[in-house]
């Protein structure tokens, strides 16, 4: 039999923490080895001899007592008199530190208890070894978080994830790849079902092409990255595709995070076929509008020479051929001088000259334009306008133009013998200027497209009244341009028309006129509004949240419908600017609900949006909105607006 420093001498040559315990249910320490000292921090002479229970107070309530676990599989191994493998366990050491002082350490181990005979069979030592796992535990837990924390990620993005390997003909050349791993994201936009470990061509029926088994090998075999824009897809999609390798290189195993741009394609597609049919279409327009009045000039040069020349030698013909000849050049001259403008306003290239104007000198010298016409036949014109100079910050000319254009147009198309209104009304920040004829009128359908370009109503109404169509679309044009809205209004056909132009005001009226002083409520420079800015466009929104900002408003912005309506009807807000075409609920369905709820009825509702002819503006007005701003809006339509808010807005 060994001696016990024969014994002692055995084990500490060995690096597995290794001690005898007596066989019994009280083990007592026999041997143990440096390696075992040195995990345990105690002594030799601690131990030795020493009960093995009470030799260790393990930290912790009773029942984590790590002891009890050990106890029981010594006692196991005694009574079956085989090895014992304990699972492992979670055991707090107290760790003694250079100091002195003593720590208590959260370490992992697994244990075997086995029972040692001598050669007649009796039980003589349960011999104990113990492998330190905490770093095992540790870096099994650390993976263990790490693969939830990637689970949780690629379930919860949008974009579509897979884990690809590929797969390679005899020659070695790659011919397939598999899919091990994908996310929700990846069946939405693939709509390839239960691809889970299985290849792209059992998806796939039919597919040979091997482009993309090429693409994912070569970043499988070189480790370098890809990132492909709008790259189709065997499916027919197009996808933004970024793919890197993962894990050993020999594992030939690819990730790809992709998301699918085929309807924004396509958008991008169409609205790039449309501009540009668009341009050509104005292209031609333009170049039509040139050549007209090119070849329009050419026969007026002659006839206004000759005119000139018959004066001067008082060859003067007859007064009424006289008349006729300067009213027909009028109407060319009229005629080349819209046709021009119109080509001009289309490309961005008349500029007003504005100043200071007063009203009612600029509807005289348009009324004084269109006299001729109207005498010739033979209607009557009614005039009510205000005393009170009335002031615009406008281009005279252009300005004049417009009025001459309408009241030319009322009476081309008023029966011989007919009334034309000027009617003249304000209330100190803008002006209406209503003109209003007992004519053919305007279907209700057609009141919409008046102002379109080459439209003629009358067309549609069995008449012929001559024209190109083109001088309500400048008027429009031109009175946008000053800032102001012109519509039409009218009973239908034979209950004649009224165009209505409004107009901004350039300043305070005289004071017989002056509107009382602005009220703690009124939109002055110095009131302070609470805004709700609603616009999906997020760049957009905050661009026009800065002007607010600029004049000391306070503005809250929101992204879409259903959360403009929940700030509306908890803000109490002055003013709201909502976007038209948000998601979730539209702008009408947000203004139409907020006009429902009494809490938010007196909320002033601008609408947002990029269209804006008149039928646009009419369904703004019938949705529940106040005001109507048409994109791109900037500080001077913003500034406007605030000038016009009502005192008896929200908060109001």
């Amino acid at each position: 039999m060994l001696s016990l420093d024969q014994i002692q001498a055995v084990f500490n040559s060995s690096a597995i923490p290794t001690a005898l315990f007596s066989p019994s249910a009280d083990p007592v320490f026999i041997a143990v080895n440096n390696a075992f000292l040195q995990i345990s921090t105690r002594s030799r002479e601690e131990l030795l001899g020493t009960r093995l229970f009470a030799a260790f107070d393990a930290p912790g309530s009773p029942a984590d007592d790590p002891r009890v676990a050990l106890r029981d599989s010594i006692a196991e191994a005694i009574r079956s008199g085989t090895p014992q493998t304990m699972p492992a366990q979670h055991y707090p050491i107290r760790v003694r530190q250079p100091d002195g002082s003593e720590v208590v350490e959260e370490r992992y181990w697994n244990a075997v208890n086995a029972p040692v005979f001598d050669a007649a069979g009796q039980l003589i030592f349960i011999l104990h070894y113990t492998l330190d796992i905490s770093e095992q535990v540790k870096a099994q837990e650390q993976q263990r978080t790490t693969t939830e924390l990637y689970s949780k990620l690629i379930e919860s993005m949008d974009d579509g994830f897979c884990i690809v390997d590929i797969r390679y003909d005899e020659d070695g050349k790659p011919v397939d790849y598999r899919f091990l791993d994908i996310n929700p994201a990846f069946e939405a936009q693939t709509g390839l079902v239960n691809a889970r470990g299985k290849y792209v061509r059992e998806l796939v029926p039919g597919l040979t092409d091997t482009h993309w088994a090429e693409l994912y090998s070569s970043v499988a075999l070189t480790g370098k990255p890809l990132r492909l824009a709008e790259e189709p897809s065997p499916i027919g999609r197009w996808f933004n595709i970024y793919a890197t390798r993962v894990g050993d290189p020999a594992l030939g195993k690819v990730a790809v995070l992709f998301n699918d741009v085929t309807e924004s394609r396509r958008t991008r597609d169409d609205l790039r076929s449309l501009a540009n049919d668009l341009a050509r279409e104005n292209r031609r327009k333009t170049e039509f509008l040139a050549t007209l009045a090119h070849e329009l000039r050419n026969p007026l040069a002659p006839i206004r020479t000759g005119l000139d020349l018959l004066r001067l030698s008082g060859a003067t013909p007859p007064a009424r051929i006289h008349d006729m000849m300067e009213r027909q050049l009028g109407q060319l001259v009229h005629l080349i001088d819209d046709l021009l403008d119109i080509a001009r306003i289309n490309s961005g290239k008349v500029e007003l000259k504005r100043e200071r104007v007063v009203l009612r000198d600029a509807i005289a010298t348009a009324v004084e334009t269109a006299q001729p016409q109207i005498q010739a036949a033979g209607h009557t014109l009614d005039l009510s306008i205000p005393d009170t100079p009335l002031l615009l910050h406008a281009d005279p000319t252009r300005l004049a133009q417009v009025f001459s254009n309408l009241l030319t147009n009322a009476a081309k198309y008023t029966p011989a013998g007919g009334r034309i209104g000027v009617r003249v009304e304000h209330d100190g920040r803008s002006v209406r200027v209503a003109i209003t004829d007992t004519g053919i009128g305007i279907p209700a359908e057609a009141l919409s497209e008046v102002f379109e370009m080459f439209n003629q109503v009358s067309r549609n109404m069995g008449r012929a009244q001559g024209g190109l169509g083109i001088g309500l679309a400048l008027v429009r044009g031109l009175v946008e341009m000053h800032g102001g809205a012109v519509h039409a209004e009218s009973a239908g056909e034979g209950q004649g028309s009224s165009f209505v132009v409004e107009l901004p005001l350039a300043g305070a009226l005289p004071d017989a006129q002056a509107p009382q002083p602005a009220s703690a409520g009124d939109a002055s420079p110095g009131r302070r509004l609470k805004v709700l800015v609603a616009d999906d466009n997020i760049d957009a929104a905050h661009t026009i949240m800065a002007l607010l900002q600029l004049d000391g408003h306070a503005v809250d912005v929101v992204h879409d419908g259903r959360r403009a309506l929940e700030r509306a009807r908890t803000g109490s807000y002055e003013l709201a600017i909502l976007d038209i075409g948000m998601p979730g609920l539209d702008g009408y369905e947000v203004a139409a609900a907020l006009r429902a709820d009494s809490a938010c009825r007196q909320t002033y509702l601008v609408a947002l949006t990029g269209w804006g002819s008149e039928g646009d503006r009419a369904r703004a007005r019938a949705a529940g909105f106040d005001a109507h701003l048409t994109k791109p809006a900037g500080s001077a339509e913003i500034k406007r607006l605030l000038a016009h808010l009502p005192a008896n807005a929200a908060g109001r």
